[in-house]
């Protein structure tokens, strides 16, 4: 198997802290690449037939089926013919700030239900939805699912500690540092031996999974809670720049633009 792929999901936002998009696997796609997130991931079948391998089992997927990835489990989507389905991935600390934490729960992770089903054919419709309110509206039904599934799918066989074990718990280590640290300057000698590596294993091995090198990545993630304090409209360019870790405003600036594809000023 191939070294699994870290994703970032740096352009969910404070405003609408979940991704959502429809998507499809054939069997002409032959990617073999593994994917793995501290976000859960929630899958709805609308066609078609598949496999999703998660971690190493694997689970068949039919149309009206739901499939739950869990937190940090890598995982894989196959199929012998074609396959389509919605994709919702659901911000962590969004779920936290609800009660529920999705990354501290094990779901069961293929649900067969009508109930379910028709919960998350309401989040297709609100992201559908012209109406005003309409973000909270989609909120709102993630919360419903989320929670219908934390009272009826939670995997009541398995417990935290049975969750399986990455080979890059020492990256996963790493980027939790850094997430918890990026506020203020940070050296790759400090996250290295946070990680419990050496200086130059943890480098080879940080890009190998994140496809970034750890300085790419503290920016990315500064961007990431820069674009957060923008939306909120509350703090000025120069101090999101100090409380974000950026040395200076033009510094900031030209990295956000970097990543996000604007400046600051253009989401004031």
């Amino acid at each position: 198997m191939n070294k699994p792929l870290f994703e970032s999901h740096y352009n969910m936002t404070a405003e609408l802290p979940i991704i959502f998009h429809y998507d499809y696997i054939s069997k002409q796609m032959k990617s073999e690449l593994f994917y793995w997130h501290p976000n859960i991931e929630i899958l709805y079948v609308t066609n078609g037939e598949g496999r999703c391998i998660i971690a190493t089992e694997e689970y068949e997927m039919k149309k009206g089926d739901l499939i739950i990835i869990n937190s940090n489990l890598i995982h894989l989507i196959k199929s012998d013919s074609e396959i389509n389905y919605y994709c919702l991935i659901v911000d962590s600390e969004f779920s936290e700030l609800n009660n529920i934490s999705t990354e501290q729960t094990l779901y069961v992770p293929r649900v067969t239900d009508n109930e379910a089903a028709k919960l998350y054919e309401d989040i297709i419709k609100s992201f559908k939805s012209d109406q005003l309110y309409k973000e909270t509206e989609i909120k709102i039904n993630v919360l419903r699912l989320l929670l219908f599934l934390s009272r009826n799918y939670i995997d009541e066989e398995k417990n935290i500690a049975s969750k399986p074990v990455m080979k890059d718990e020492n990256i996963k280590l790493a980027i939790g540092y850094i997430k918890s640290h990026y506020n203020r300057k940070l050296t790759l000698e400090e996250i290295a031996n946070e990680a419990g590596l050496s200086k130059y294993y943890f480098l080879r091995e940080f890009k190998a999974v994140t496809k970034m090198t750890p300085f790419n990545f503290i920016n990315s993630v500064r961007c990431e809670y820069a674009k957060k304090m923008l939306s909120k409209k509350i703090y000025s360019v120069h101090e999101i720049a100090v409380k974000c870790g950026f040395g200076n405003d033009s510094y900031f600036s030209k990295t956000f633009k970097k990543y996000t594809g604007y400046l600051p000023s253009e989401l004031k």
